[in-house]
């Protein structure tokens, strides 16, 4: 599988959706929520994980471009009232590339995925690098 031409894929189907098509732009409560990623992303140059350490996210340290959570993955659950209407409001200039930005208010719940990189620089640091097989 081409993982950039599946990100593409994606990426045209989210921008051009109608909401009536996805269910998850619907007001509802999630009572389960699966995340799974295709084997050899990780570390893929293209849309891979950025390989960083876990105190640097833990702490948001800020990213190489001042990314939320030191660049990882993050995914944030927001408040919206019974009629959809939005309870949070986000920062765009925390997401490099992102088009909805971080939750700076009305957080519900947020999960980060990241590449643990054990004893290392976190992203951003003058001496880190993307070096593919590290773990």
């Amino acid at each position: 599988m081409d993982l950039n031409e599946n990100s593409t894929q994606v990426q045209s189907l989210l921008s051009s959706a109608d909401k009536s098509i996805f269910p998850a732009f619907a007001v509802s409560l999630i009572s389960c929520f699966l995340l799974s990623i295709i084997v050899g992303c990780i570390d893929s140059p293209i849309g891979g994980l950025i390989n960083t350490e876990t105190r640097c996210v833990r702490q948001n340290v800020p990213g190489l471009n001042g990314e939320w959570r030191n660049g990882a993955l993050t995914l944030q659950a927001v408040r919206v009232d019974s009629n959809g209407v939005d309870q949070f409001t986000t920062d765009q200039s925390y997401s490099d590339g992102g088009v909805q930005g971080t939750a700076t208010s009305g957080l519900l719940w947020e999960a980060t995925l990241f590449w643990h990189w054990r004893g290392r620089s976190c992203y951003g640091d003058s001496d880190w690098f993307m070096s593919a097989g590290d773990e």
